[in-house]
């Protein structure tokens, strides 16, 4: 904690975590900010801020006293990124910059860094100057006046004095308002300052949002943050790759995501790694079971509890070659019982029962008796891992995703043994379960952000497609019930297609429990967020909780 005087002379306490953040005089209610590139302990806090500009005129910030403080550059302009950000409109992105060239007293160097909206110094346009006790600037369209004034670490006394003397080398005009009244009067009612609702700090008048905390004043629902994507980019890789894969399908009738603009700070190596493994694990299989081998099969898919290899289903027998050709060459018409013994025969040779890891291993193999199957079935699931898994990934991290993944994969897997009819043969692969839970955390943790989609159609050399962005939760929302239609209408229901959705339900629950542990910062684009704005903040915590959490060390 340090301290700096007010221009009414009030010693105002201010936190080394309050730099850049108006605080209030308690005395005249004048917003006080202390300006510093860089974070300072007390103690060299306590002898700086002795250099202030006082805003006179401005579309904000009117009236607020800008005490100048640390060694780095203070960026000046419209972007946020800037240090002290102005929003008007002859601002320029990074209009100027204030350089410290010594301390005790300071001296600070003003520099105008873009030339569009100009620099003026005692009305004179400049393009570096050094600043003196008493000048007063113009930057774009808000008029300064600047000002030596004294530390708490100095002697203190009452500064409003030589404020007024820099005040009065203002244009004619600008004097006769400083004699007629306050420089700005304090507002007569508390509610003219907004006050965010998560962070208290003061805002300026007018203001609609807090973007510290990225929310909006009034509801608290969140300002999206997004990944930045290079639309060019996008659309130049979609178009090379579906001119290839439009060959092998060439049509689609749902959307095809195909990226993500949903922000995460982490590299999403775990997802990666996954869908490495998978691609070797998978490719390894099929072209072991290409050659007749389906030992590997066997021993990695997924097995109901007690399989009845002499249960079989009218459809398996028809598919049984009526006429065969005997040991002699001879051929012959087959039965309907020995038809029969053959599909129970390769059901024995094939079949395996329930082992544990089962539960882990048949997210690895995918659809290894055809290549057009293996090539869906796979490509379906690392696509749908890479688009949503990585971005969750993001989120929480590579630990959280290395760990849940295979939970995820065995969760949806338990609900195939449990759902599995009695005698079930039928083995439960691929990563469908799993991939469907990634995409349930994703609509919790991240519903609103766009997913590029593409759509084709081709018909032998002419292809038509298109790229487009959806909001993620149309996106999933489109294939849960595409998944739920498939099931009643298509299968009645089958076993695993009760894994694939039950995944997606097991996501959803499984993102809720991280977002009420805030334990991971989703930005504020939750789905609790979106929906609740503040009254969501009892269950996940307010946005600047994460201030805290996240500090970014200054850059040198």
């Amino acid at each position: 904690m340090f301290s700096v005087h007010c221009q009414c002379g009030r010693p105002v306490n201010v936190a080394t975590t309050q730099l850049n953040q108006p605080i209030k005089c308690p005395s005249c209610k004048r917003p006080i900010v202390c300006v510093a590139a860089e974070s300072l302990d007390d103690r060299a806090a306590a002898a700086d801020f002795d250099a202030a500009l006082l805003v006179i005129d401005g579309p904000n910030r009117a009236g607020q006293l800008l005490r100048l403080g640390g060694s780095a550059t203070i960026d000046i302009g419209m972007d946020p990124t800037n240090t002290l950000v102005l929003h008007g409109e002859n601002i320029a992105a990074g209009h100027c910059k204030i350089v410290r060239i010594a301390f005790e007293p300071s001296v600070w160097r003003i520099e105008d860094t873009s030339g569009a909206g100009g620099v003026f110094v005692n009305d004179e346009q400049v393009t570096s100057h050094e600043l003196a006790d008493g000048d007063t600037l113009q930057i774009g369209d808000y008029e300064f006046a600047y000002k030596i004034m004294p530390s708490m670490a100095h002697a203190g006394g009452r500064d409003d004095a030589s404020l007024q003397n820099a005040a009065s080398l203002k244009a004619e005009t600008s004097i006769r308002r400083a004699e007629a009244a306050p420089l700005v009067a304090p507002p007569s009612h508390a509610d003219e300052w907004p006050v965010c609702p998560s962070c208290q700090r003061d805002l300026d008048p007018g203001a609609t949002i807090c973007i510290d905390c990225g929310i909006r004043i009034r509801s608290g629902r969140p300002l999206l943050m997004s990944e930045g994507l290079d639309e060019n980019t996008v659309y130049g890789n979609a178009e090379t790759a579906l001119r290839l894969i439009s060959w092998v399908i060439p049509l689609t009738p749902l959307p095809i995501p195909i990226a993500s603009a949903a922000y995460g700070k982490h590299k999403p190596y775990a997802i990666w790694i996954i869908a490495a493994i998978t691609l070797f694990i998978s490719g390894w299989i099929f072209i072991a079971s290409s050659g007749g081998d389906s030992q590997h099969v066997k021993q990695l898919a997924l097995w109901p509890l007690h399989p009845d290899v002499s249960k079989v289903e009218d459809w398996e027998i028809k598919q049984v070659p009526h006429r065969q050709i005997s040991a002699d060459g001879v051929p012959r018409e087959l039965s309907y019982d020995e038809r029969r013994e053959q599909v129970i025969h390769e059901h024995r040779r094939t079949s395996d029962h329930f082992h544990w890891w089962q539960l882990f291993t048949h997210a690895a193999i995918h659809d290894p008796y055809s290549l057009a199957g293996f090539i869906l079935h796979l490509g379906g699931n690392i696509l749908f891992l890479i688009v949503f898994g990585s971005r969750v990934n993001a989120i929480i991290g590579n630990l959280a995703t290395a760990i849940l993944y295979p939970l995820l994969a065995a969760a949806a897997g338990l609900v195939f043994v449990l759902k599995a009819p009695p005698g079930t043969v039928t083995p439960l692969i691929g990563a469908s379960g799993a991939v469907n839970a990634m995409a349930g955390m994703y609509l919790v943790l991240l519903p609103a952000h766009y997913v590029y989609c593409a759509t084709w159609f081709r018909f032998f050399r002419n292809l038509t497609f298109k790229i487009f962005a959806l909001r993620g939760f149309w996106v999933l929302l489109i294939y849960f019930a595409y998944d739920v239609a498939m099931m009643f209408l298509g299968n009645a229901g089958t076993a695993a297609q009760w894994a694939s959705i039950s995944g997606f339900v097991i996501g959803v629950i499984v993102g809720i429990a991280l977002l009420v542990s805030r334990a991971f910062n989703c930005r504020n684009g939750d789905l609790l967020s979106l929906t609740f704005g503040k009254y969501a903040w009892w269950l996940i915590g307010k946005p600047s909780q994460w201030e805290e959490k996240e500090v970014v060390a200054p850059a040198e």
